[in-house]
């Protein structure tokens, strides 16, 4: 029988560790500055597989492809394979080989799944509850018509946040002296993997980067700390004065994890207290989470009249799936925030959602926002809330996992497929925004010129799209690294792995 992932494993332990919250300059008054970050080792070699204990490889090969059989979304699509390959024996490296078998068991049909995954249990622990992560908190764009990185966003709470010398827009021209392009000319890929090390570190370490700064085209030199650092899931709920039919509240929403109710529940208060008139929920970085956390948020953008004995989510499993309970399969619109304990999923408390009623919803979208995410618009669309997508299309997942565990490794085979009250799902391809904007890295979120928040207020006022011009792709242009800081023929740049955990729709079952 498989074993279920259970709803709290505890929380991984937190680390204390030496924090330097000053960037820009070396350690003083006795604090050692931290050590030049580390090259890249390939996404492989940086695996966390503390906590994996595998006794007999060739008994969880079993149980893995027994738990795939049972819950697999597609189990008839399972290929044959032989367990006893090289590929999955290795008795030293057993996360390497049970990863590679379990991936070689999923569904070869071309862009069937996209999604299934496997990590560590700690790894899961420490994404759905929201602890410590140690990095910059520097989120990058890499745009390979120019060949450069562009800062994203900055985590409010990390190092580069707190000191404020990095921000939204800001172009990367080297890394501790070390341009893109020659590092890339280093045969022997050292000097790449270091470049990388540096853009993505993910140890305590300190690299020295050298910026083409948005706000005013100089070339800085900055030197970023990476630390350990809570991600804060809602970094931005802003009030925005707009002259026709009142407030419009902005909300930056980049997770659904357990740490996000809280703050949404805030936000919901303060919009309801300014009885703003529209919302504008920015999910363009968001990819995904606990639909728990969506179906709560979808619940206070509408009110008990429109979702009462409505739900949120209908759970279709694969045919071979044990019985799953129908409160599992088809949840109902949540109307009482409820805290759950990361380690036992248990509520700790018991308070009404503060409800906003409204007939429509801007939500600001692009390829990463994802699965729990795409299905928090579903699910407002099934009870007959206007939702208007500005941005581009999202990355279409309407599946989700349970997940399940064995000898410290989490295993996410796709599990179902998911659809709102009306029974509508289907948006393998993505979501499809009711006016196409692309990002604009040049402006802060939030601010009501960035492009796509801006495009939202255009359409409240007006009932359409604004017009699309030139001048954002002409900035871009404009601040491009001159001819010498890049070299059109290279290879892309390489980039690690981004977490599956950032884009999922987990269907973990919190206990009230």
């Amino acid at each position: 029988m498989a074993r279920r992932l259970k709803p709290g494993l505890g929380r991984a332990a937190m680390v204390v560790l030496l924090s330097l919250a000053g960037c820009g300059g070396g350690g003083s008054g006795g604090i050692t500055a931290p050590p030049t970050c580390p090259p890249w080792q390939g996404s492989t070699g940086r695996v966390d597989t503390r906590g994996v204990a595998v006794a007999s490889l060739g008994v969880e090969k079993a149980w893995v492809r027994s738990m795939m059989t049972a819950n697999y979304l597609w189990p008839q699509d399972i290929p044959a394979r032989d367990p006893s390959a090289a590929a999955y024996s290795d008795a030293a490296q057993p996360y390497t080989s049970l990863t590679a078998w379990f991936e070689d068991l999923l569904s070869p049909v071309t862009g069937r799944d996209r999604f299934s995954y496997v990590t560590t249990v700690q790894a899961t622990e420490a994404f759905y509850a929201g602890d410590q992560t140690i990095g910059s908190g520097i989120h990058w764009h890499f745009d390979a018509s120019t060949d450069t990185l562009q800062v994203e966003q900055v985590e409010p709470d990390a190092a580069a946040g707190r000191s404020g010398v990095v921000a939204r827009g800001d172009i990367l021209l080297a890394v501790d002296g070390v341009t893109l392009a020659e590092a890339r000319r280093d045969p022997t890929r050292k000097a790449v993997n270091r470049y990388v090390g540096g853009v993505e570190p993910d140890t305590v370490c300190r690299a020295r980067l050298r910026l083409l700064k948005a706000s005013s085209g100089v070339i800085q030199e900055v030197s970023i700390d990476s630390t350990a650092h809570v991600p804060n899931p809602v970094p931005k709920v802003r009030l925005l004065p707009q002259f026709t039919n009142g407030w419009v509240g902005y909300l930056q929403f980049n997770q659904h994890i357990l740490s996000a109710e809280a703050p949404l529940f805030d936000a919901l208060t303060r919009f309801r207290a300014a009885q703003v008139k529209d919302v504008v929920l920015d999910l363009r970085y968001n990819g995904g989470g606990l639909l728990y956390i969506a179906n709560g948020l979808a619940s206070g953008m509408s009110d008990a009249a429109h979702t009462a004995n409505r739900m949120f989510s209908r759970l279709a499993f694969g045919p071979n799936h044990p019985p799953v309970a129908e409160t599992d399969r088809n949840t109902p619109f949540v109307t009482r925030a409820c805290r759950p304990d990361p380690q036992t999923f248990e509520c700790t408390v018991d308070m009404p959602l503060p409800t906003l009623g409204l007939p429509r919803v801007y939500v600001l979208v692009g390829p990463r926002t994802c699965s729990a995410s795409e299905a928090l618009v579903n699910g407002l669309r099934g009870i007959g809330v206007q939702v208007v997508l500005m941005g581009e299309t999202t990355c279409g997942k309407p599946h989700g996992f349970m997940g399940h565990q064995a000898s410290g490794i989490a295993y996410f085979p796709i599990e179902f497929e998911i659809t709102n009250d009306l029974g509508r799902g289907g948006y393998a391809d993505g979501l499809t925004p009711d006016c196409v904007i692309a990002d604009d890295r040049w402006h802060e979120l939030g601010n009501p010129n960035e492009a796509l928040l801006a495009a939202a207020l255009v359409h409240r006022r007006t009932g359409a799209c604004p017009a699309s011009g030139s001048t954002l792709a002409q900035r871009a242009s404009a601040a491009r690294p001159s001819s010498s800081e890049r070299d059109a023929g290279l290879q892309p740049m390489p980039t690690r792995d981004r977490s599956p955990l950032m884009d999922n729709a987990n269907g973990r079952t919190v206990r009230r």
